[in-house]
């Protein structure tokens, strides 16, 4: 389990250092209310998220976590495929996509819980969904 919550750690760490500044764009492009800012934003989020799936499937859980580690990354996929969908929206579909694709990340932010507990980790600070926490 040590190795595990090592490793994850070091997912974390990495994953986070790259989507702080995409979720700072995120949340200007919110403020804003650029559209074409936010769905680029989401589209550069989805595909910084989906390298760091690789790292975070690589991790040898053990198989108490495995389930978990199938949701996170069952989670990723659904944001993934959420930014293709708001890529390819147009703009009156975009506002209703970005609600569901919303409740990815509330999903996300439960499974990630979820696997912190089990690696023995304190729960991050707020969820990913407003800080990215891996």
């Amino acid at each position: 389990m040590a190795a595990a919550r090592d490793a994850y750690r070091e997912y974390a760490s990495q994953t986070n250092a790259s989507l702080a500044p995409i979720r700072a764009r995120m949340a200007a492009d919110l403020q804003s209310g650029s559209t074409d800012d936010r769905v680029a934003a989401t589209i550069q989020y989805a595909a910084t998220l989906k390298a760091g799936d690789a790292r975070l499937a690589a991790i040898q859980f053990p198989a108490s976590v495995q389930p978990v580690t199938q949701a996170v990354l069952a989670d990723d996929a659904g944001i993934e495929t959420g930014a293709v969908k708001v890529a390819n929206a147009t703009c009156a579909q975009t506002c209703t996509l970005f609600e569901e694709y919303a409740l990815f990340f509330q999903q996300h932010d439960a499974d990630v819980a979820q696997l912190r507990s089990l690696l023995g980790l304190a729960p991050a600070l707020t969820p990913a969904s407003a800080s990215g926490t891996p």
